[in-house]
Protein backbone atom coordinates (compact mmCIF):
# COMPACT_ATOMS: atom_id res chain seq x y z
CA UNK A 1 0.00 0.00 0.00
CA UNK A 2 1.24 3.49 -0.87
CA UNK A 3 2.42 5.40 2.24
CA UNK A 4 -0.11 8.02 3.23
CA UNK A 5 2.47 10.80 3.55
CA UNK A 6 4.77 9.67 0.74
CA UNK A 7 4.34 13.20 -0.64
CA UNK A 8 3.89 15.88 1.96
CA UNK A 9 3.83 19.60 2.72
CA UNK A 10 6.32 20.88 5.28
CA UNK A 11 7.24 24.55 5.79
CA UNK A 12 10.03 25.84 8.03
CA UNK A 13 10.89 29.41 9.07
CA UNK A 14 10.79 31.70 6.00
CA UNK A 15 8.68 29.18 4.11
CA UNK A 16 6.35 29.05 7.13
CA UNK A 17 5.50 32.75 6.91
CA UNK A 18 5.32 32.75 3.11
CA UNK A 19 3.00 29.75 3.07
CA UNK A 20 0.43 31.30 5.41
CA UNK A 21 0.50 34.66 3.60
CA UNK A 22 -0.21 32.94 0.28
CA UNK A 23 -2.73 30.59 1.87
CA UNK A 24 -4.96 33.30 3.28
CA UNK A 25 -4.58 36.09 0.75
CA UNK A 26 -7.94 36.92 -0.82
CA UNK A 27 -9.38 33.67 0.57
CA UNK A 28 -12.50 33.27 2.69
CA UNK A 29 -11.29 30.58 5.10
CA UNK A 30 -12.96 29.87 8.43
CA UNK A 31 -10.27 28.66 10.82
CA UNK A 32 -10.17 27.06 14.25
CA UNK A 33 -6.93 27.46 16.19
CA UNK A 34 -6.31 24.99 19.02
CA UNK A 35 -3.46 26.05 21.25
CA UNK A 36 -2.01 25.04 24.60
CA UNK A 37 -1.84 27.75 27.24
CA UNK A 38 1.18 26.91 29.35
CA UNK A 39 4.26 28.47 30.92
CA UNK A 40 6.31 28.18 27.73
CA UNK A 41 6.96 31.60 26.10
CA UNK A 42 6.58 29.92 22.71
CA UNK A 43 2.94 29.10 23.49
CA UNK A 44 1.38 31.73 21.23
CA UNK A 45 4.11 32.52 18.68
CA UNK A 46 2.71 30.53 15.75
CA UNK A 47 -0.89 31.56 16.42
CA UNK A 48 0.24 35.18 16.66
CA UNK A 49 1.96 34.94 13.26
CA UNK A 50 -0.91 33.24 11.44
CA UNK A 51 -3.77 35.20 12.98
CA UNK A 52 -2.01 38.45 12.05
CA UNK A 53 -2.37 37.69 8.33
CA UNK A 54 -5.40 39.48 6.82
CA UNK A 55 -8.16 37.14 5.67
CA UNK A 56 -11.88 37.27 5.02
CA UNK A 57 -12.92 34.24 7.07
CA UNK A 58 -13.66 33.85 10.76
CA UNK A 59 -10.84 32.93 13.12
CA UNK A 60 -11.92 31.13 16.28
CA UNK A 61 -9.54 30.13 19.05
CA UNK A 62 -9.76 27.28 21.56
CA UNK A 63 -7.18 27.54 24.33
CA UNK A 64 -6.38 24.49 26.45
CA UNK A 65 -5.55 25.10 30.11
CA UNK A 66 -3.85 22.37 32.14
CA UNK A 67 -4.74 21.57 35.74
CA UNK A 68 -3.00 19.05 37.96
CA UNK A 69 -6.35 17.92 39.39
CA UNK A 70 -9.99 18.95 39.42
CA UNK A 71 -9.94 20.59 42.86
CA UNK A 72 -11.40 24.07 43.14
CA UNK A 73 -8.08 25.52 44.30
CA UNK A 74 -6.25 24.20 41.24
CA UNK A 75 -8.90 25.49 38.83
CA UNK A 76 -8.80 28.98 40.31
CA UNK A 77 -5.00 29.25 40.41
CA UNK A 78 -3.11 30.55 37.39
CA UNK A 79 0.71 30.47 37.56
CA UNK A 80 2.32 33.84 36.74
CA UNK A 81 4.04 32.48 33.61
CA UNK A 82 0.71 31.19 32.27
CA UNK A 83 -1.03 34.47 33.09
CA UNK A 84 1.55 36.34 30.98
CA UNK A 85 0.64 34.24 27.92
CA UNK A 86 -3.10 34.67 28.56
CA UNK A 87 -2.67 38.45 28.70
CA UNK A 88 -0.66 38.41 25.47
CA UNK A 89 -3.42 36.40 23.81
CA UNK A 90 -6.10 38.81 25.00
CA UNK A 91 -4.17 41.76 23.54
CA UNK A 92 -3.76 39.86 20.26
CA UNK A 93 -7.48 39.01 20.15
CA UNK A 94 -8.42 42.64 20.68
CA UNK A 95 -6.01 43.89 18.00
CA UNK A 96 -7.19 41.38 15.41
CA UNK A 97 -10.86 41.65 16.39
CA UNK A 98 -11.11 37.93 17.11
CA UNK A 99 -14.46 37.48 18.84
CA UNK A 100 -14.98 33.75 19.34
CA UNK A 101 -12.51 32.78 22.04
CA UNK A 102 -13.00 29.89 24.45
CA UNK A 103 -10.91 28.07 27.02
CA UNK A 104 -11.20 24.44 28.06
CA UNK A 105 -9.56 22.90 31.09
CA UNK A 106 -7.71 19.59 30.80
CA UNK A 107 -7.29 17.79 34.12
CA UNK A 108 -4.01 15.89 34.12
CA UNK A 109 -4.40 13.53 37.11
CA UNK A 110 -7.38 11.75 38.67
CA UNK A 111 -8.33 11.72 42.35
CA UNK A 112 -6.40 8.46 42.77
CA UNK A 113 -3.38 10.04 41.02
CA UNK A 114 -3.72 8.31 37.66
CA UNK A 115 -2.87 9.92 34.32
CA UNK A 116 -6.15 10.96 32.63
CA UNK A 117 -5.07 13.89 30.45
CA UNK A 118 -5.18 11.80 27.27
CA UNK A 119 -8.73 10.58 27.94
CA UNK A 120 -9.91 14.10 28.80
CA UNK A 121 -8.30 15.49 25.65
CA UNK A 122 -10.02 12.92 23.44
CA UNK A 123 -13.34 14.07 24.85
CA UNK A 124 -12.88 17.66 23.67
CA UNK A 125 -14.51 16.76 20.34
CA UNK A 126 -17.40 14.32 20.30
CA UNK A 127 -18.14 14.28 16.56
CA UNK A 128 -17.34 15.90 13.23
CA UNK A 129 -20.21 18.32 13.91
CA UNK A 130 -17.89 20.15 16.31
CA UNK A 131 -15.50 21.17 13.52
CA UNK A 132 -17.21 20.72 10.14
CA UNK A 133 -18.04 24.41 9.81
CA UNK A 134 -14.33 25.18 9.48
CA UNK A 135 -12.20 25.07 6.35
CA UNK A 136 -9.07 24.66 8.44
CA UNK A 137 -8.18 23.34 11.88
CA UNK A 138 -4.73 24.42 13.07
CA UNK A 139 -3.27 22.68 16.13
CA UNK A 140 -0.34 24.49 17.74
CA UNK A 141 1.50 21.91 19.86
CA UNK A 142 4.26 24.28 21.04
CA UNK A 143 2.90 24.21 24.61
CA UNK A 144 1.25 20.77 24.53
CA UNK A 145 2.82 17.70 26.15
CA UNK A 146 2.77 14.41 24.23
CA UNK A 147 -0.02 13.11 26.45
CA UNK A 148 -2.17 15.95 25.11
CA UNK A 149 -1.29 16.46 21.44
CA UNK A 150 -1.03 12.79 20.43
CA UNK A 151 -4.59 11.82 21.53
CA UNK A 152 -5.88 15.19 20.26
CA UNK A 153 -4.41 14.68 16.79
CA UNK A 154 -5.56 11.05 16.81
CA UNK A 155 -9.16 12.12 17.45
CA UNK A 156 -9.13 14.99 14.94
CA UNK A 157 -7.44 12.98 12.21
CA UNK A 158 -9.88 10.08 12.69
CA UNK A 159 -12.90 12.40 12.46
CA UNK A 160 -11.53 14.23 9.43
CA UNK A 161 -10.52 11.01 7.63
CA UNK A 162 -14.08 9.72 7.92
CA UNK A 163 -15.54 13.03 6.76
CA UNK A 164 -13.32 14.15 3.88
CA UNK A 165 -14.12 13.44 0.24
CA UNK A 166 -13.80 15.17 -3.12
CA UNK A 167 -16.89 17.31 -2.49
CA UNK A 168 -16.22 18.57 1.02
CA UNK A 169 -13.20 18.43 3.26
CA UNK A 170 -11.46 19.93 6.28
CA UNK A 171 -7.75 20.73 6.26
CA UNK A 172 -5.80 19.66 9.34
CA UNK A 173 -2.55 21.50 10.06
CA UNK A 174 0.00 21.16 12.87
CA UNK A 175 2.34 23.99 13.79
CA UNK A 176 5.10 24.06 16.39
CA UNK A 177 7.72 26.54 17.49
CA UNK A 178 10.91 24.60 18.19
CA UNK A 179 13.92 25.91 20.10
CA UNK A 180 16.55 23.36 21.09
CA UNK A 181 18.44 25.84 23.29
CA UNK A 182 15.33 26.76 25.26
CA UNK A 183 14.36 23.10 25.56
CA UNK A 184 17.73 22.40 27.17
CA UNK A 185 16.98 25.03 29.84
CA UNK A 186 13.55 23.65 30.76
CA UNK A 187 13.64 21.58 33.92
CA UNK A 188 11.53 18.48 34.50
CA UNK A 189 10.10 18.88 38.00
CA UNK A 190 9.12 15.26 38.36
CA UNK A 191 7.57 12.40 36.47
CA UNK A 192 5.04 9.68 37.14
CA UNK A 193 6.25 6.51 38.82
CA UNK A 194 4.77 4.28 36.15
CA UNK A 195 4.74 3.99 32.38
CA UNK A 196 1.35 4.07 30.66
CA UNK A 197 0.03 3.70 27.13
CA UNK A 198 -1.41 6.85 25.58
CA UNK A 199 -5.18 6.54 25.22
CA UNK A 200 -6.02 5.11 21.79
CA UNK A 201 -2.56 3.58 21.45
CA UNK A 202 -2.55 0.76 23.99
CA UNK A 203 -1.24 -2.79 23.55
CA UNK A 204 -3.15 -4.94 26.04
CA UNK A 205 -1.89 -8.33 27.24
CA UNK A 206 -4.78 -10.31 25.81
CA UNK A 207 -4.71 -14.07 26.22
CA UNK A 208 -4.24 -14.73 22.51
CA UNK A 209 -1.32 -12.27 22.26
CA UNK A 210 0.32 -12.66 25.66
CA UNK A 211 3.18 -14.79 24.33
CA UNK A 212 4.03 -12.52 21.39
CA UNK A 213 7.54 -11.10 21.49
CA UNK A 214 7.65 -7.43 22.49
CA UNK A 215 9.68 -5.09 20.31
CA UNK A 216 10.48 -1.73 21.87
CA UNK A 217 11.36 1.29 19.72
CA UNK A 218 12.45 4.19 21.96
CA UNK A 219 13.21 7.55 20.31
CA UNK A 220 15.96 8.95 22.50
CA UNK A 221 16.44 12.51 23.72
CA UNK A 222 18.48 14.23 26.39
CA UNK A 223 17.84 13.87 30.14
CA UNK A 224 15.24 11.09 29.86
CA UNK A 225 17.19 8.14 31.28
CA UNK A 226 14.87 7.75 34.28
CA UNK A 227 11.82 7.59 32.01
CA UNK A 228 13.69 5.18 29.70
CA UNK A 229 14.42 2.84 32.61
CA UNK A 230 10.81 2.94 33.85
CA UNK A 231 9.36 2.12 30.42
CA UNK A 232 11.93 -0.59 29.75
CA UNK A 233 11.13 -2.38 33.02
CA UNK A 234 7.39 -2.18 32.33
CA UNK A 235 7.77 -3.73 28.85
CA UNK A 236 10.61 -6.24 29.35
CA UNK A 237 11.26 -6.16 25.59
CA UNK A 238 12.53 -9.11 23.63
CA UNK A 239 14.21 -6.70 21.25
CA UNK A 240 15.10 -3.01 21.48
CA UNK A 241 15.59 -0.79 18.43
CA UNK A 242 16.85 2.70 19.26
CA UNK A 243 16.02 5.82 17.22
CA UNK A 244 18.60 8.64 17.27
CA UNK A 245 18.57 12.13 15.70
CA UNK A 246 20.88 12.47 12.69
CA UNK A 247 21.33 14.65 10.76
CA UNK A 248 21.08 17.34 13.45
CA UNK A 249 22.31 20.88 13.98
CA UNK A 250 24.86 19.49 16.41
CA UNK A 251 26.46 16.67 14.44
CA UNK A 252 27.62 15.04 17.67
CA UNK A 253 24.16 15.05 19.24
CA UNK A 254 23.34 11.42 18.45
CA UNK A 255 26.68 10.23 19.86
CA UNK A 256 26.22 12.31 23.01
CA UNK A 257 22.74 10.89 23.56
CA UNK A 258 23.97 7.34 23.00
CA UNK A 259 26.73 7.96 25.55
CA UNK A 260 24.16 9.24 28.07
CA UNK A 261 22.13 6.01 27.76
CA UNK A 262 25.18 3.74 27.50
CA UNK A 263 24.75 1.84 30.78
CA UNK A 264 21.04 1.26 30.23
CA UNK A 265 21.47 0.11 26.64
CA UNK A 266 24.58 -2.03 26.73
CA UNK A 267 23.46 -3.89 29.85
CA UNK A 268 20.35 -4.96 27.95
CA UNK A 269 20.94 -8.25 26.06
CA UNK A 270 18.10 -7.38 23.67
CA UNK A 271 19.87 -4.27 22.34
CA UNK A 272 22.11 -4.57 19.29
CA UNK A 273 23.97 -1.44 18.06
CA UNK A 274 23.41 -2.66 14.49
CA UNK A 275 19.70 -1.96 14.96
CA UNK A 276 20.09 1.77 15.61
CA UNK A 277 17.95 3.86 13.24
CA UNK A 278 18.82 7.48 12.43
CA UNK A 279 16.19 10.13 11.65
CA UNK A 280 16.29 13.83 10.82
CA UNK A 281 15.72 15.95 13.92
CA UNK A 282 13.98 18.66 11.86
CA UNK A 283 11.74 16.66 9.50
CA UNK A 284 8.86 14.70 11.10
CA UNK A 285 7.97 13.15 7.74
CA UNK A 286 11.46 11.62 7.53
CA UNK A 287 10.93 10.28 11.05
CA UNK A 288 7.58 8.86 9.92
CA UNK A 289 9.13 7.13 6.90
CA UNK A 290 12.06 5.61 8.79
CA UNK A 291 9.90 4.45 11.66
CA UNK A 292 7.25 3.01 9.35
CA UNK A 293 9.91 1.01 7.51
CA UNK A 294 11.31 -0.21 10.84
CA UNK A 295 7.86 -1.30 12.04
CA UNK A 296 7.17 -3.17 8.80
CA UNK A 297 10.56 -4.85 8.98
CA UNK A 298 9.81 -6.24 12.44
CA UNK A 299 6.29 -7.27 11.46
CA UNK A 300 7.69 -9.18 8.50
CA UNK A 301 10.48 -10.79 10.54
CA UNK A 302 8.11 -12.08 13.21
CA UNK A 303 5.30 -13.11 10.88
CA UNK A 304 6.40 -16.76 10.95
CA UNK A 305 6.23 -16.63 14.76
CA UNK A 306 2.61 -15.42 14.74
CA UNK A 307 3.66 -11.78 14.90
CA UNK A 308 4.91 -9.42 17.59
CA UNK A 309 3.88 -6.47 19.71
CA UNK A 310 5.56 -3.17 18.89
CA UNK A 311 5.74 -0.41 21.49
CA UNK A 312 7.05 3.03 20.51
CA UNK A 313 8.24 5.54 23.12
CA UNK A 314 9.03 9.15 22.22
CA UNK A 315 11.62 10.37 24.74
CA UNK A 316 12.47 13.22 22.45
CA UNK A 317 11.38 16.47 20.80
CA UNK A 318 7.90 17.26 19.55
CA UNK A 319 9.15 16.90 15.96
CA UNK A 320 10.28 13.31 16.53
CA UNK A 321 7.13 12.63 18.55
CA UNK A 322 4.97 13.83 15.64
CA UNK A 323 6.74 11.41 13.30
CA UNK A 324 6.13 8.61 15.80
CA UNK A 325 2.43 9.45 15.99
CA UNK A 326 2.05 9.42 12.19
CA UNK A 327 3.81 6.07 11.81
CA UNK A 328 1.77 4.37 14.53
CA UNK A 329 -1.51 5.96 13.37
CA UNK A 330 -1.00 4.69 9.82
CA UNK A 331 0.09 1.23 10.95
CA UNK A 332 -2.96 0.82 13.19
CA UNK A 333 -5.23 1.91 10.35
CA UNK A 334 -3.65 -0.53 7.90
CA UNK A 335 -3.95 -3.32 10.49
CA UNK A 336 -7.68 -2.55 10.74
CA UNK A 337 -7.53 -1.57 14.39
CA UNK A 338 -5.51 -4.50 15.71
CA UNK A 339 -3.96 -3.69 19.07
CA UNK A 340 -0.43 -4.96 18.41
CA UNK A 341 1.22 -1.54 18.17
CA UNK A 342 1.09 1.35 20.59
CA UNK A 343 2.81 4.31 22.24
CA UNK A 344 3.97 4.15 25.85
CA UNK A 345 5.33 6.99 27.93
CA UNK A 346 6.10 8.25 31.41
CA UNK A 347 4.17 11.43 32.07
CA UNK A 348 6.12 14.48 33.19
CA UNK A 349 4.26 16.08 36.08
CA UNK A 350 5.55 19.62 35.76
CA UNK A 351 8.17 21.80 34.07
CA UNK A 352 9.71 25.20 34.46
CA UNK A 353 12.44 27.31 32.91
CA UNK A 354 15.62 27.05 34.96
CA UNK A 355 16.01 30.01 37.32
CA UNK A 356 19.40 30.94 35.88
CA UNK A 357 17.94 31.05 32.36
CA UNK A 358 14.85 33.22 32.91
CA UNK A 359 16.68 36.45 32.06
CA UNK A 360 18.04 34.91 28.85
CA UNK A 361 14.68 33.78 27.47
CA UNK A 362 14.13 36.76 25.14
CA UNK A 363 17.56 36.22 23.57
CA UNK A 364 16.90 32.50 23.15
CA UNK A 365 13.54 33.12 21.47
CA UNK A 366 15.37 34.76 18.56
CA UNK A 367 16.51 31.23 17.67
CA UNK A 368 12.96 29.89 17.34
CA UNK A 369 12.20 27.61 14.42
CA UNK A 370 8.63 27.74 13.09
CA UNK A 371 7.41 24.49 11.54
CA UNK A 372 4.17 23.65 9.71
CA UNK A 373 2.87 20.22 8.71
CA UNK A 374 -0.21 19.72 6.57
CA UNK A 375 -1.62 16.40 7.74
CA UNK A 376 -4.99 16.04 6.01
CA UNK A 377 -7.21 17.78 3.49
CA UNK A 378 -6.83 19.17 -0.04
CA UNK A 379 -3.37 17.79 -0.97
CA UNK A 380 -4.32 14.23 -0.04
CA UNK A 381 -7.72 13.93 -1.69
CA UNK A 382 -7.63 12.10 -5.01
Amino acid sequence: MKPRWENYILNINGDFNAFWRDYYINENRDTLFIIGIGFDPRSIKATETISSIPSKGNKDILGLRYFANDGEEAINFTPPEVQVNIEKLNILFKQKNIQNISYRGVVMRSADDKHIADINTTGLFSSIDDIKKYNDVIVDISAMPRGIFIPLLNKLLSLIDNFNNAEHHINLHVVVTENAKLDSRIQDLGSADEATFIYGFSVPDQTQTKELKRVWIPMLGEAQTKQFDTIQKSIEPGETCVILPFPSKDLKRGDLILDEYQKLLYSNPDFDPKNIVYVSESNPFHVYRQLTQTIKRYQKSFKLLNGCKIIVSALSSKILSLGAFMAVYETKKEDQGRQNIGIKQVESLSHKIADNAVKEVDKMLVQNTSIHLWLAGSPYIE
